[in-house]
């Protein structure tokens, strides 16, 4: 499993659903008819639980990775997942998914709103962050 801080997944989210024209997904829709901030986004239902429910199935899971690597540190835990899965060669990095435009700015209160809404997540990824 690749992990990103929390915080900086909510905003990397809003920001490339900002920067997308509407798709036909409905959830899409819904978001690009409002003027949503970053903080509304954050504690949006279609956003809320979504770590947990989607990814982890709503249990804890930590203990159920084999690899946990962070996309704050991605070329050192490729290093670490190749050595795992005892890779001959590790593959190349690409950093091809890049919003044009630069990140929406998370003053107090917003970064408040999502650690308030996104707290399993949060400490989900600190613990992960502490076995790394």
């Amino acid at each position: 499993m690749w992990m990103r801080d929390p915080v900086e997944r909510i905003r990397s989210w809003y920001d490339f659903w900002s920067a997308t024209p509407a798709t036909d997904e409905s959830h899409h829709q819904s978001f690009k008819a409002t003027d949503m901030s970053l903080a509304e986004f954050a504690a949006w239902d279609v956003v809320v639980g979504q770590f947990e429910h989607i990814f982890l199935d709503g249990t804890d899971g930590l203990d159920d990775f084999d690899f946990i690597g962070f996309t704050e540190h991605f070329e050192d835990d490729l290093q670490r997942l190749a050595r795992h899965l005892r890779w001959r060669t590790t593959p190349s990095v690409i950093h091809a998914n890049r919003t044009p435009r630069p990140p929406t700015p998370i003053d107090a209160s917003t970064r408040s709103a999502i650690t308030r809404h996104h707290g399993f997540e949060i400490d989900f990824y600190q613990r992960a962050l502490e076995r790394r």
